[in-house]
């Protein structure tokens, strides 16, 4: 009985083959690894800037409400200044010691 066996260069080329897909297939995960990475680093890129967004919204909400409460402190403050404009007319009442 006798064995088929492969010339060593018929050999050696099914080595290579065997040797290129094994690359080919590190490569397809490698490839997909990286791939997948990318995908996951831009998924939270983009939740990141859209919670920027959000929060420069807010502040610049807050920068509105704030410029508000400061033109009716002005405001009230002048209203302050005039009615302490009409009270320097006003001395106060001194109750000597002797009618308490």
């Amino acid at each position: 009985m006798s064995t088929y066996r492969y010339s060593k260069t018929k050999s050696r080329g099914v080595q290579v083959k065997k040797i290129a897909i094994g690359l080919f297939l590190v490569s397809l995960v490698a490839c997909g690894g990286v791939g997948i990475n990318t995908y996951l680093k831009d998924k939270k890129i983009d939740e990141t800037t859209a919670r920027i967004e959000e929060v420069t919204a807010q502040k610049e909400a807050l920068n509105a409400q704030v410029n508000e409460l400061q033109e009716q402190t002005k405001e009230l403050e002048a209203q302050v200044k005039k009615v302490e404009e009409g009270l320097w007319r006003f001395e106060p009442i001194i109750i000597p010691d002797s009618m308490k």
